[in-house]
């Protein structure tokens, strides 16, 4: 899709993303936003032009069946970390407004960088706010570190909900949970984690 194909390839440094209007992803294949090329050579090569820098506002628009899946065709190492956002690397990045709703993000990959969120699957070590973000419908998310708004990360989560039909699920090889799969830092004392929801959702 072009606004993902864009961001990979210039980072969106310093500009502010706005979402006008709803969106379904129906019969698309999403490459995350933030993933460059999709291969490992670039993730382990630190390519940071691959990665996410700018702000997005979602504006409460519904962006809904995102499906990361069909990216890993061909190359199980391709197109990861997973999520609406796959890396975003800098400090102070704001995602706020996003609702995204039936999601389904997989990452074959059970080893380091295998992550996957539905909002963001690798924010780095980057002190980032999430807010006012929802996921909700369908959830299925699999990696080795696996969370419904990032699957790791260290950042705020702010008034973000996560509202899961029955049968939905977070598996993570290493590590899961209704927010976060893991966090990056050692303490969470710094964080702003507060006045979230997470409802009918199970995590393996």
């Amino acid at each position: 899709l072009t606004l993902a194909s864009f961001a990979s390839n210039n980072g969106m440094s310093g500009k502010n993303v706005h979402l006008l209007a709803d969106i379904d992803l129906t019969g698309e294949v999403w490459q995350p936003i933030g993933s460059g090329s999709g291969k490992v050579s670039d993730v382990f090569a630190n390519n940071w032009k691959a990665h996410f820098y700018g702000n997005f506002y979602g504006h409460n628009h519904v962006v809904s069946n995102m499906d990361t899946s069909a990216s890993e065709q061909g190359d199980k190492y391709s197109k990861f970390p997973q999520g609406f956002f796959g890396q975003i690397a800098s400090n102070g990045i704001v995602i706020d407004g996003l609702i995204l709703e039936n999601v389904k993000v997989v990452s074959n990959f059970y080893y380091n960088q295998g992550y996957a969120g539905a909002i963001v699957g690798d924010l780095g070590s980057n002190a980032c706010t999430i807010s006012g973000c929802v996921v909700r419908g369908t959830i299925e998310i699999s990696a080795y570190h696996s969370g419904a708004i990032y699957g790791i990360g260290n950042s705020n989560i702010v008034n973000c909900k996560v509202i899961a039909d029955e049968g939905s699920s977070i598996d993570g090889y290493v590590f899961a949970g209704g927010l976060v799969g893991a966090q990056r830092c050692s303490s969470t004392s710094n964080l702003n984690i507060t006045g979230n929801t997470v409802s009918a959702i199970s995590a393996t």
